[in-house]
């Protein structure tokens, strides 16, 4: 599970939405967040809302489980060639939803930054896990 960590990070698909800054601001960020493991956890909100890899039905449902720091991963960029990509999201110039999903559609990661006091955090990871497909794309 580990080395799945390692995937992590690929800026794509950026919203045209974003003003110029926006973009820049949370591209400086993203860079460094992914290169520099200080930085990593000094903008990571411990402890981490989210759902742990490989989650079973309980584990999905419990809304308390937290990430510990003493426990972390370091979250590399995805890299080249890789089955996984990368999709950002923004709900709005705080905030950041980014998607990690496996070429075969079966599995993805979730983070969430958000801007708080002019500074990016991480605030929330769902680590790998299956996806759920819906009805409709079975058909």
């Amino acid at each position: 599970m580990a080395s799945l960590l390692t995937v992590l990070g690929c800026m794509q698909d950026q919203q045209k939405s974003e003003t110029t800054s926006e973009v820049s601001d949370f591209s400086t960020f993203y860079t460094q967040f992914h290169q520099d493991s200080v930085f990593q956890i000094e903008h990571t909100l411990f402890p981490l809302q989210g759902i742990p890899s490989n989650a079973d039905s309980v584990q999905l449902l419990d809304k308390t489980f937290r990430w510990e720091q003493e426990d972390w991963e370091m979250h590399r960029a995805i890299p080249p060639n890789s089955d996984f990509s990368s999709k950002l999201l923004p709900v709005d110039e705080a905030l950041i939803i980014e998607q990690i999903l496996h070429q075969s559609g079966d599995y993805a990661i979730e983070r969430r930054f958000a801007k708080i006091n002019d500074k990016w955090w991480l605030i929330y990871y769902a680590g790998l896990n299956r996806v759920k497909k819906s009805v409709s794309s079975l058909q």
